[in-house]
Parts: C-alpha cells; sequence; structure tokens
C-alpha cells in the first residue's frame, strides 16, 4: 500500500467526515425525566418501530440479494444486490433521523468506530484498484473470517473499513470506471487456478458474502424494541414542547443537510482536492435522494408527530412550503449526480436558511405548565441561524 502514508496524514481532515454520524451535542431544555414506557406516545412508538423494522428487514433482504448474486453472478442478479443495497442504507438513513431528533447516539458508534455507515475508505485496502489490479485483502493470504472482519475494521487506519454499507457498496460497484458486465467476470468463478496464483474470485466473493452476513448482523443491534425505548422516551418528552420539538428538528437539518452542502460547494466535482470523494456513497451516489427522503420525513411524519399544533394555518402553510422546496431542491441534485455547480449548491442552501428561520420565527401556541419552558427567542434564532453563516461550522 504506497498510498498508505499519504492517508494517514490526511485523517485529521477524515474524522470531520466520519463525524456525521457522531454524537450528538448538548441539547437545551431537555428535562431529568423521561416517560416511561407506559406512557410513550402511540405514533411515536409506531413510527420508531417501522423504522426499526425497515432497517432490519431491507438488511436481511441485502443480505438475500447478495447471496442470490453470488449464487448465480450476472447483470440481473448484480442490479439487485445494488438496489437492494439503496433500500437498505435509506432505511438505514432514515432510522438515523429519529436517533439525531431524541440526541442519542447510534448504538453502531463506539469510541469513534462505527460497524455500519463508517466512511470514507480506502478501496484499495478491499480489493483492486486501477494502477494497482493485484491490492488489497482478496489478493493477501489473511484468513476470511467473521472474527477477522471484526478485528480489521478501522484497526489501524480509520479509512481501513471492513465493516458495513460503504465496504459492501465498493465490492458491488467496484472501480468508477468498471461497467456491470466486468464487475460481474470478477465474481465468476473459474475451473482451475495456477498453484501459485491466488483464486482472486473465490476470495472476493468470500470477502462480499461475509460483509453482508456482517451487515446484516450488526443490524440486528437496532431491532429489539427494549433498545430503542430511550428514542421514543425523549421523543415522546419533545412532543410536550414545541419549541424543543421545533429546535431538535432544526438541529438535525443543520447536522444531516447542512454539512454535505457545505462540502459540495466547495468541491463540486466530487471529489476534494485530495482526491476525496465528497459523495457520502461515491459509488451509489445517493447522497441528495436520501437527503431529500429525510427533509419529507421531518416534514411528513416528525413534524406532526412532534409538534401537532404548532403555530397558527398560515405559519404551518410557511413551514410545508418550505420544506417542500427544499426536498424539491434535493431530488434536483440527485437528478444532476457528479453535475454540481456552485450557484445551485448556494441557492439549496439559501432554502434550508429560510426553512431554518421558518421553524424558529413560527409563532408559539402557549405551552402547559408541566412542558419545559420555551427558549429564548433570540438565542433559538441563533442557534438555528448562526452556524450557517460560520466557516468554523462548514467541513
Amino acid at each position: 500500500m504506497r498510498a498508505q502514508a499519504f492517508w494517514i496524514t490526511l485523517l485529521p481532515a477524515m474524522l470531520l467526515l466520519t463525524a456525521c454520524d457522531g454524537p450528538p451535542g448538548p441539547e437545551s431544555g431537555k428535562s431529568d425525566q423521561s416517560p416511561s414506557s407506559a406512557e410513550l406516545s402511540g405514533v411515536i412508538r409506531d413510527q420508531v418501530d417501522q423504522l426499526s423494522t425497515s432497517v432490519c428487514e431491507s438488511a436481511k433482504n441485502l443480505k438475500d440479494g447478495v447471496k442470490a448474486f453470488l449464487d448465480s453472478p450476472g447483470p440481473e442478479t448484480l442490479i439487485n444486490a445494488r438496489a437492494q443495497w439503496r433500500r437498505a442504507h435509506q432505511s438505514y438513513t432514515d432510522l438515523v433521523v429519529a436517533y439525531k431528533l431524541a440526541g442519542q447516539e447510534l448504538p453502531n458508534i463506539h469510541e469513534d468506530r462505527d460497524t455500519l455507515d463508517a466512511y470514507p475508505l480506502l478501496p484499495g485496502y478491499l480489493d483492486r484498484v486501477p494502477g494497482y489490479p493485484r491490492s488489497g485483502i482478496v489478493y493477501s493470504e489473511v484468513p476470511l473470517t467473521p472474527a477477522f472482519l471484526q478485528e480489521e475494521h478501522q484497526s489501524t487506519d480509520f479509512l481501513y473499513l471492513t465493516l458495513g454499507f460503504h465496504p459492501l457498496e465498493t465490492m458491488l460497484w467496484g472501480s468508477a470506471d468498471q461497467t456491470t458486465d466486468e464487475q460481474v467476470v470478477l465474481y465468476t468463478k473459474t475451473d482451475s487456478v495456477d498453484k501459485d496464483q491466488i483464486d482472486s474470485r473465490s476470495r472476493r466473493a468470500d470477502l462480499l458474502r461475509l460483509i453482508a452476513h456482517g451487515l446484516n448482523r450488526d443490524a440486528g443491534m437496532h431491532c429489539p424494541p427494549a433498545g430503542l425505548i430511550p428514542v421514543m422516551s425523549e421523543l415522546t418528552r419533545l412532543k410536550g414542547s414545541e419549541n424543543s420539538a421545533k429546535q431538535a428538528i432544526a438541529e438535525v437539518l443543520g447536522g444531516l443537510i447542512e454539512p454535505r452542502l457545505s462540502a459540495w460547494q466547495t468541491n463540486t466535482v466530487g471529489e476534494d482536492r485530495n482526491g476525496m470523494p465528497v459523495w457520502h456513497a461515491p459509488f451509489a451516489k445517493t447522497d441528495f435522494t436520501e437527503m431529500s427522503a429525510q427533509v419529507n420525513a421531518l416534514r411528513a411524519q416528525w413534524l406532526p408527530a412532534l409538534a401537532p399544533n404548532a403555530a397558527d394555518a398560515d405559519s404551518r402553510s410557511v413551514l410545508e412550503e418550505r420544506f417542500a422546496v427544499l426536498a424539491e431542491r434535493l431530488d434536483q441534485h440527485a437528478a444532476a449526480g457528479s453535475n454540481q455547480t456552485v450557484d445551485d449548491i448556494t441557492h439549496t442552501r439559501d432554502e434550508l436558511n429560510a426553512l431554518l428561520a421558518a421553524l424558529s420565527l413560527a409563532p408559539q401556541r402557549e405551552e402547559s405548565s408541566q412542558s419545559d419552558a420555551p427558549p429564548d427567542p433570540v438565542d433559538n434564532n441563533e442557534q438555528a441561524l448562526g452556524p450557517l453563516d460560520s466557516e468554523e461550522s462548514r467541513e
């Protein structure tokens, strides 16, 4: 790995990228007591259960799709496995919104290591890349076992990933210049291999299968209902305070959407000056589609659930319009792929600012005496808008 020393020098910058799903910052207005399981909001419980179920079912479907491809390599089975990857990753990013709203740390993140959605990675660590036709674990003699992948994942470098969505994405798509048919050939086993040669196709298939099984296993930590009670409890608490609910929604928008738009505004070609992708999913290119889905979920699901009586009809209409415009802008970016422009990204960031302002300035109804006291309007406005005008907050 001639590039290893070079990438290690970039590690501090890369840690900023991996922080997108890191621990949430301190939240204002939290009470010391959370609702018991018996007091949980039925709407919120149902929504979180649905998100959890979707993550677990889609992870299993992805594992099964990978198995179908490896059992019968071909363009159709590979395309299907990729489609299952997109669905599973979308389901996971939808669940992330619930964790972020609740101010809860994702259980798959521990000591800055993420077993599900760590990124970016060094593709040549796993398999061949242009210029290095016999690189990576595929062409080594290390044993391919679940234990090895767990021990190796981010053990010596944050860019060395062996678990989660993005190693699986890399193995399914290959390098950017490979066609679907060429990728299929790499997984099509040969009848014989010279004794002095590594059976790269068999090892590649084994590695892909192990990563898919590992992802399905690790996604299971989001499945037990008991493990999600803290998320449900905090979301139920937020429902008792419209100010806190709107502030939480604004913080999620600022934390999940703004950093990625900022990175794209600086690097519209899709790579930074060090050659690292701006894309969270550089092969599947699902970033903007997933961000649009997150915005739509906040509008259609979480705003009504957490602040059902927020503001008056006119203010609610303004919020709905701002959410819809931002989602539409993100859909346009998704259609553009890697052909982004500074003007377009700037326009979208302006729409995000407008939505955050609408969340901050919408009239508030009087809250019950048992709810948290509403935050000072000036401080709330500064929290919602200030980071977007600060260079220090950008990636």
